[in-house]
């Protein structure tokens, strides 16, 4: 249709489709006249500049269609030209109502702006030597396992939620939020925002710009939005930027207010430390995505989520993306890419410092476009990354593989990138803007406008500049900047000056990040200036631990005042260190020595702390084994591993295993012995699998050893494992299969894998398999086996069936059968379902021979159910089962009974006809033809929608409703409903409520088909019989009262019958159905809350749910749950009376506790907080008290909702300082006080820097 704008489209219809409809053109004083107005006002519509409202559209589209002036011979329009002129005429409309809709220009100002952002984010680098053209994020980026429950979250909340995203930098937070982005884009009715902070930050100002954007803006916006597209959901990114500035956290604050109360899903991105002021609940350890979601009432502020470096899968999608992207065929060869993927995952195995970089997305893509195809992977870190970068493409433009730079590629730029990284951080800002900031470097660099515009341009060729909106520029990672702005720093000798800053605003984290990158930096004589004052300042010196990690050869002042303050750091202060050690190059090993051993002794008491250290002492022994193993020996530390016990080891085996596996390619004796005492432990709980996981990492460590070194590495740890093997008991409780198995692959690793070879070891593996080493190395052989030719694997079948030890039949299942059928197309696979056909193809028959040996019928069909346990298709089974389809074979208790079912869904035609054979008989003839009772059971366990249908068929004609609900539950497991024939029978069949077992069908039904519930009337007439369907009727009513065909108005005869039935059956145990749950839900669920009604209906739900009688200790989650929902419900319009029933709840909870105080917490998280957010100021501090002092649980939900509804930007209530010292309080609720009032007590940000300005000019 071509031009959608308002303008375009008028034209279209006033002039295009009148001129192929062949009619006089019409000037445009007469469209004027046809509706009144003056021509001048025509012009503007086809300008654009003035949008009538839709009922001016509408008269002046149904006179211009009727006007006498179009009339053709014989007709008003050519009948081919009608569609197009109502189609033009509907588009008109919209785009008039879009306009005229409150909030529009703000709307369609922002969605310009979203998608500025988006396409920005879509480039991360603009030029590369390695490629053509830009590099496009999409053909870089991975799918982070993240993005799939934020997206849920989002679009599921029907009350919008808030989930921050927390992740260190460079990580992919921006990267993030573009994927959703572009995810949410492609949903009908969905319309994403995409608002970077700085657009927040420009809001802030009275001076506006076109890019700035206020809450105010934000919320006109996705009003509108939320009338023309749907559903909003706002991505707000780099909110550490926003909260940088004093204004900042109080802006967002104001947003997240805001958006909750329009009921607008939102996403934001922050750094961790930023993060504290954002007043998010952090995620409960232990807590997954199911487990948070079994709340029924959410909080708009959903825990934090964390972005962490790339998964391990994560992690070799991106190299590789990388690898294809960087090393182009065309350019470096078909194999470059390949070669250089398994470099880098090998380096990243070993531990080396290269392992930061290839998990956080910013540094690995560094590493490609600085290094590729060929870089020097054990030199690599991720702290001199940045410093490559302006060696090579600040000081000069040299790309990897060029030799040579000429004309402004040889231009050192380093003046200009430093003094834009100087004006940017003195006035608290990552965007540069000519008007704004032109000036400022014109003064500072002392060279003319032209000059600085082309050197500007030149750092965005090179791509260190990107654009931002309004003809603005910033450098193309936050993280550059700070480093940029350090170089500055360092090059001025202005260091000092930032430290001082620093201990003035000790949590101005804009400073901090710069100090992050300018002290591992500083130039010798000068670091201990600077780290020397933050390592003794009792709130920077954590952080500077970190910083003091980083540097790589520090002064010995440093060093001393580095180990004093780990003396008196905190656990955290600590831990950071630690894992901050191992990511950075030590040319040496003697620094990195000395501090482990100054927090060895640190860590005697907290085992989670030592834990990271051996983790550290993991990753640098690929920098240094010797000094690593030797580290080990000292104090007998590995030891320490051995003496936590069987339960520590159990729980944190990755982490040894790590460690190990670190250890045994420099130290293979020496480990192996450590190990080895460290399975002896696990023996004896029987932990064999856990003992199975270090045999495993033992041959990943082999294959990554020369192959020179593999075979003798292998032998040593063989002997030790196999030693293990056979010491072991006897008789064990749990099952050693999969430690023999993985012993069996180190053997098989060690020898010689020839036909002739295979096929001996098969056999003498036959002859001593009955325990020990001798089950594994039967697993050996069977792998081994696999190079066998036809004949010999027709021959190793047979002997196979020769065996006759019950012990060995069994390691031979295990061992060999099923390994064999899950593996891949062999000849020994061949053979042996050829076996297998032969053998089960003679049942029914006994299981056992004469002399106490199994048959061979008997094992194969074990095999086949455990390969089938282990993952075999149900395709596959055709290829193992007889083509037989006597209903005895299949249906017999001696028969295939087990496998009838996978069978039969797998598609093999004799189990079908079997089961259809079942299906047609009586129950007297299956009995008479001895036919297993359970058939039916392994048939539903994997049932079919044609299966589904046959049976659903035979149950109506028996009229056996119990039948009915047992086949409707497993096809709602197996998501399956069957065709309109069969349903249409069975609505006809269920008609009444006449006996339990209908009720249960009834309520399958609903529950798994979506059927219409029976008529509330029903129901109660049904309950008044108060016969055996009792109970039956009851669940009914719970399962109903979610159904939207029950209204409150018809349910009035169900509550009085229910009310009544509370009064005649008062009693009610934990668990059992009674009156009082039905009577609750309905309520809790139903109730219109009616001014008038409210205080009744909470006190009747509060006495059904939770009774302030001894019978307190019959209630369960599920009552507690139904409180908790009618609470939750009243929260925003009668905040008073949720009040009540909260304080109400928990006085009973706190005067007999029991686990259900912890659950009812849980689930009125967010009603808390709304009820605080809406209660009168003057009642909040009562609700909070009393809260506090009725129930612990709910108290520390009381103190923590008043901590954030208040926020950081303003002093709290003495009265909420005073709760920290009242005695009265339990413990726990005193301590979360104290630590909100630390929160409260941290100093503002320091804001702009003007003073950094000052000093001479950069000239040249």
């Amino acid at each position: 249709m071509g031009d959608t704008g308002f303008g375009g489209l008028f034209k279209r219809l006033t002039k295009e489709l009148p001129r192929q409809a062949k009619c006089r053109p019409v000037p445009q004083k007469d469209m004027a006249a046809l509706i009144g107005v003056k021509p001048p006002t025509i012009t503007d519509w086809l300008k654009d500049t003035h949008i009538p409202k839709p009922d001016t559209v509408r008269a002046f589209v149904g006179k211009f269609r009727a006007w006498d002036r179009f009339r053709c011979p014989g007709t008003m329009w050519p009948a081919e030209l009608r569609d197009e002129f109502d189609r033009t005429a509907q588009e008109l409309l919209k785009v008039s109502a879009a306009w005229h809709t409150a909030g529009y220009k703000d709307f369609e100002r922002l969605e310009k702006l979203s998608e500025y952002a988006y396409q920005d984010a879509s480039v991360v680098a603009v030029d590369a030597s390695q490629v053509e053209g830009h590099v496009a994020l999409e053909d870089l980026y991975v799918r982070r396992a993240v993005e799939g429950s934020i997206l849920k979250r989002a679009l599921a909340a029907q009350e919008g939620s808030a989930q921050l995203v927390v992740g260190e930098p460079g990580c992919g937070k921006t990267s993030l939020l573009w994927s959703l982005f572009g995810q949410l884009s492609d949903m009908e009715g969905v319309q994403p925002l995409f608002v970077r902070a700085s657009y927040l930050i420009e809001g802030l100002t009275e001076a506006r710009s076109e890019t700035g954007v206020s809450v105010g803006d934000l919320v006109k916006a996705v009003s509108c939005a939320q009338q023309l597209k749907g559903r909003p959901v706002v991505l707000v990114d780099t909110l550490d930027l926003l909260v940088a500035h004093p204004r900042g956290t109080e802006a967002v604050q104001d947003l997240l207010r805001a958006m909750d109360r329009l009921k607008i899903a939102v996403i934001l991105t922050c750094r961790p430390e930023e993060a504290v002021e954002l007043q998010f609940p952090p995620r409960p350890e232990g807590t997954d995505d199911e487990a948070e979601e079994e709340a029924e009432a959410v909080a708009f502020r959903r825990p934090q989520i964390t972005l962490g470096l790339y998964t391990e899968e994560e992690c070799r999608e991106a190299v590789r993306r990388h690898a294809d992207v960087f090393c182009p065929a065309a350019r470096y060869g078909p194999s470059a890419a390949g070669r250089l993927e398994a470099d880098i995952l090998d380096a990243v195995y070993q531990g080396l410092p290269v392992r930061e970089v290839c998990g956080n997305p910013l540094y690995l893509r560094l590493l490609f476009d600085l290094y590729a195809p060929d870089p020097p992977l054990a030199q690599i870190d991720a702290a001199g990354l940045f410093e490559q970068v302006r060696i090579r493409r600040v000081l000069k433009d040299s790309r990897a593989g060029d030799t040579e730079q000429s004309g402004r590629a040889g231009w050192d730029l380093s003046d200009t990138a430093r003094a834009l990284a100087r004006y940017l951080l003195s006035a608290n800002t990552i965007e540069y803007r000519p008007r704004d900031a032109g000036d400022a470097l014109e003064r500072l660099l002392a060279v003319p406008r032209e000059r600085i515009d082309m050197e500007l341009a030149e750092l965005r060729r090179r791509g260190l500049l990107a654009d931002a909106p309004a003809g603005g520029l910033r450098f193309f990672h936050q993280t550059f900047f700070e480093f940029m702005a350090a170089e500055y720093l360092r090059h001025a000798g202005r260091g000092k000056e930032l430290v001082a800053r620093m201990t003035e605003h000790p949590t101005d984290l804009v400073l901090a990040a710069v100090a992050g990158q300018l002290i591992p930096r500083a130039d010798p004589g000068t670091d201990s200036v600077l780290l020397r004052p933050l390592l003794e300042h009792p709130d920077l010196s954590d952080r500077a631990l970190e910083w003091y990690a980083d540097m790589r050869s520090p002064a010995e002042d440093d060093i001393a005042a580095a180990h004093a303050a780990l003396r008196r750091a905190s656990r955290v202060g600590v831990q950071r260190f630690l894992e901050r050690l191992p990511g950075h190059v030590h040319k040496e090993s003697g620094r990195w020595v000395e501090d482990l051993t100054v927090v060895w002794p640190l860590t005697e008491e907290r085992p989670a702390l030592r834990r990271v250290l051996f983790a550290t002492v993991g990753r640098l022994a690929s920098q240094h084994p010797e000094d690593t193993v030797r580290f080990c020996a000292e104090q007998r530390r590995l030891a320490w591993w051995v003496e936590r016990g069987p339960a520590e080891l159990k729980t944190h085996k990755l982490e040894w295993i790590a460690l190990f596996a670190a250890l045994f390619p420099h130290a293979p004796e020496s480990s192996l012995e450590w190990v080895t005492q460290v399975c002896r432990v696990l023996i004896t709980v029987e932990s064999y699998k856990v003992v199975a996981d270090a045999v495993e990492q033992v041959e990943v460590c082999v294959l990554r050893l020369p192959p020179a070194q593999q075979a003798s590495r292998r032998q040593k740890a063989l002997r030790v494992f196999e030693t293990l093997l056979n010491e072991r008991p006897e008789k064990t409780r749990g099952t050693v299969t999969e430690f023999e198995q993985a012993v069996g692959i180190l053997w098989e690793g060690v020898q010689s894998a020839t036909e002739e070879d295979a096929a001996a070891l098969l056999a003498a593996a036959l002859e001593d398999g009955d325990r020990g080493a001798g089950r594994a190395r039967l697993h050996g052989a069977a792998r081994l086996a696999a190079v066998l030719g036809e004949e010999r694997a027709c021959t190793a079948v047979a002997e196979l069936e020769s065996v006759r030890s019950p012990r060995v039949q069994t390691a031979l299942v295990l061992h060999v059968l099923v390994p064999v059928l899950l593996g891949r197309d062999t000849p020994l696979r061949r053979a042996l379902a050829d076996a297998c056909r032969t053998a089960l193809s003679t049942l029914p028959g006994p299981s056992k021979e004469p002399d106490g040996s199994r048959t061979m019928a008997s094992l194969m069909a074990e095999a086949v159910r455990t390969a089938l346990d282990k993952g075999l298709p149900l395709e596959r089974l055709s290829e193992l089962l007889p083509d037989d389809s006597r209903p005895e074979l299949w249906l017999a208790r001696a028969g295939l009974v087990n496998l009838v079912g996978p069978a039969s869904a797998g598609g093999h035609a004799p189990a079908m006809s079997a089961v259809k054979a079942w299906i047609q008989a009586t129950e007297a003839a299956r009995d008479k033809a001895g036919w297993s009772p359970d058939v039916a059971r392994k048939v539903l366990a994997h049932l079919t929608e044609d299966i589904l249908a046959e049976l659903v068929e035979e149950a109506l004609g028996k009229k056996s409703p119990a039948e009915l609900s047992a086949l409707v539950d497993a096809a709602g497991e197996r998501h399956l409903v069957p065709s309109p024939q069969v349903v249409e029978p069975l609505r006809r069949h269920l008609t009444r409520l006449d006996s339990s077992e209908e009720i249960v069908l009834w309520n399958a039904l609903i529950t798994h088909w979506s059927w219409a519930p029976p008529t509330p009337d029903a129901v109660a007439a049904a309950l008044a019989l108060g016969d055996q369907t009792y109970p039956a009727l009851l669940r009914l009513v719970n399962t109903c009262v979610h159904h939207p065909d029950w209204r409150w108005p018809q349910l009035k005869a169900l509550l009085d019958q229910l009310t009544g039935d509370c009064e005649t059956r008062p009693h009610r145990q934990a668990g059992a159905v009674a009156p009082h749950d039905a009577l609750a839900a309905l309520l809790a669920h139903r109730h219109p809350l009616t001014p008038a009604d409210t205080p009744t209906v909470v006190d009747t739900v509060l006495d059904l749910t939770l009774p302030d009688t001894g019978m307190l200790s019959a209630i369960d989650r599920a009552t507690a749950r139904l409180a908790a929902h009618l609470l939750g419900r009243l929260a925003t319009p009668h905040p008073e009376e949720a009040a009540r029933g909260l304080v109400t709840a928990a006085q009973r909870l706190g005067s007999r506790p029991n686990g259900v105080s912890a659950d009812f917490a849980h689930f009125t998280e967010e009603t808390v907080g709304l009820t605080l957010a809406h209660l009168p100021a003057g009642a909040r501090h009562d609700f909070v008290l009393d809260l506090a002092r009725a129930e612990e649980n709910l108290g520390k939900q009381a103190v923590t909702a008043f901590s954030m509804l208040a926020g950081t930007t303003a002093q709290p209530p003495d009265w909420y300082r005073q709760l920290s010292n009242d005695k009265t309080l339990p413990a726990t609720v005193r301590s979360t006080v104290t630590s909100h009032l630390h929160r409260y007590a941290r100093t503002r940000c320091g804001g702009p820097w003007p003073a950094l300005m000052t000093g001479p000019a950069l000239g040249r």
